[in-house]
């Protein structure tokens, strides 16, 4: 699977250094609807094209987190175009773009935290195969998450960046920092390394949502992320092999 995916990368790359600015647009297109989708987030297609191309801000609530999506995703462009590395403020900085709008205070027993300010969780969480990152131990978990990813990206090159990015959304997705927006504050985070290489942006499928939730679980702490690697793997033949997913 992997060397079918280089080899479709390498074709794929060769159309792009044709026509760059073209590809790289509706790369970006194509991968903020699917997460917008993956979230729930219901707009049209033309109403968030004419969002990136105006630069305008909808009134209603959907087209606003859009719209923040959309600028938190220039926030990583601009910050792997210069190289940043990753850090607690880069990661909290994206979630707070990606909630601006949207989020807000949630009161706890704990305390409260603010979702529009890219504030830590405060408060244990749990999905029904394993518990969560205990929010007292987030930032040191995420903060060791990024240090091995700056470690390593200048280390990688080709498909390997597919693996490293799948390595950090697999495990930003059990450290889950946020209070809401996780999901997509991962997969803008997980792109900053196809972004910091200049590589096609990995983009996963609406459509293979529950695919994709069940990739992410693991039933032992110690479970390698290998079947999440794969699964990203496979969404990126499947997106090379039709190329009418790049039709908006």
């Amino acid at each position: 699977m992997w060397q079918e995916l280089s080899d479709l990368r390498a074709s794929y790359r060769q159309k792009r250094e044709i026509n760059p600015d073209f590809y790289e647009n509706r790369e970006m297109l194509v991968f903020l609807y699917e997460v917008l989708k993956l979230t729930g987030t219901a707009i049209q297609k033309q109403t968030f094209i004419d969002i990136t191309s105006t630069g305008r801000r909808p009134l209603g609530r959907l087209g606003t987190k859009a719209y923040d999506l959309w600028q938190a995703y220039l926030y990583v462009c601009q910050n792997a175009g210069t190289k940043k590395e990753l850090d607690l403020s880069f990661v909290q900085t994206t979630a707070a773009k990606v909630m601006k709008h949207t989020g807000g205070e949630t009161n706890t027993t704990i305390g409260s935290y603010d979702t529009s300010l890219g504030d830590f969780r405060l408060g244990e969480d749990y999905d029904e195969i394993y518990p969560l990152s205990d929010f007292r131990k987030i930032p040191d978990r995420l903060q060791a998450l990024c240090q091995d990813i700056n470690v390593r990206i200048n280390k990688v090159k080709g498909v390997q960046t597919i693996h490293l990015a799948a390595d950090f959304m697999y495990e930003f997705a059990h450290i889950k920092p946020f209070g809401a927006g996780n999901l997509e504050i991962g997969l803008l985070l997980m792109n900053y390394i196809q972004l910091y290489h200049q590589e096609p942006l990995i983009i996963l499928f609406a459509e293979d949502r529950s695919q994709l939730l069940n990739a992410l679980k693991r039933g032992e702490i110690n479970q390698t992320p290998a079947v999440f690697e794969n699964f990203v793997a496979s969404q990126q033949i499947k997106l090379l092999t039709h190329p009418s997913f790049f039709s908006l």
